[in-house]
């Protein structure tokens, strides 16, 4: 979606933040920095990981599409993991009605040939129901979502990700896999 005023004029150096919102937590603070503090450069393009959709604990907000809003911008969203109910201390509880949970390209210019990548290698983050202290009870893996930014007739190709983020050897043999895979989606682009 956009929200994108008539169009801006293309430029030859992009301000790029790569961003892990925490599901949204504080977005009203965090989207006054990004308009009004002088030291904080505005972004052409923000690369969103851990964006809510419809949570309870975010205030059932979509996180990204009220950044985009906020700033005037195009977006593009992809679910990572669809959150289960159960209660996970100081950073739940989650539960009904659907939680979605993940990444998004928000961005000044337009963008196209929008598309997700879900890991071939990912975690396994399912937790059945009952199971006694369940970690982050959710349906899904990682992804990736990949799009082309439109500045004046140039293309940018966007990755915005979150690789995965556990710390057994399993797990960082998973992000490498993902990492490569990232890399050579973007090998035969110019």
């Amino acid at each position: 979606g956009h929200f994108a005023a008539p169009p801006v004029a293309p430029r030859d150096e992009l301000i790029v933040m790569a961003w892990n919102i925490e599901r949204g937590f504080g977005l009203d603070g965090q989207i006054d920095l990004l308009r009004n503090d002088p030291a904080v450069p505005t972004p052409d393009v923000l690369l969103v990981s851990e964006a809510d959709r419809g949570c309870r604990r975010t205030g059932f907000r979509d996180v990204t599409r009220d950044l985009a809003e906020a700033l005037g911008y195009y977006y593009v969203y992809v679910v990572e993991f669809v959150e289960l109910p159960g209660n996970r201390g100081e950073t739940g509880p989650y539960d009904p009605p659907l939680c979605e949970h993940g990444n998004a390209i928000v961005a000044r210019y337009p963008l196209g040939n929008v598309r997700q990548i879900r890991h071939a290698e990912n975690w396994i983050w399912y937790t059945p129901p009952g199971f006694p202290n369940p970690d982050e009870p959710r349906l899904g893996g990682r992804i990736a979502v990949a799009a082309d930014l439109l500045v004046g007739a140039r293309r940018v190709r966007l990755y915005s990700l979150h690789l995965e983020s556990t710390l057994s050897p399993v797990a960082l043999a998973i992000r490498d896999a993902q990492a490569l895979e990232i890399g050579q989606d973007a090998a035969g682009l110019p």
